[in-house]
């Protein structure tokens, strides 16, 4: 995460990352020009993007880090094998 907010479709894969990541995530109708318009809007709310990105960015930390997931996968590859 780099600290900004996500700007997706609103489609479900993405109604699920939003569910784990909250505000983080900004869902945006399949429709044209909706994409521009909400990028537009943020750009004139910095502080909106500043406390949507730090929302993102402690989701992807919490819920997406490599490292425990790794560590899950290992415990269960150990039990497993044990």
């Amino acid at each position: 995460a780099f600290g900004i907010p996500i700007i997706a479709s609103d489609v479900v894969p993405y109604r699920l990352a939003k569910e784990k990541m909250g505000d983080g995530v900004i869902l945006v109708r399949n429709k044209r020009g909706a994409f521009l318009k909400e990028i537009m809007r943020l750009m004139n709310n910095q502080d909106e993007v500043q406390e949507r990105g730090k929302i993102a960015f402690e989701a992807v930390r919490k819920h997406y880090n490599v490292n425990d997931i790794n560590q899950l996968r290992f415990k269960a590859f150990s039990e497993c094998l044990a």
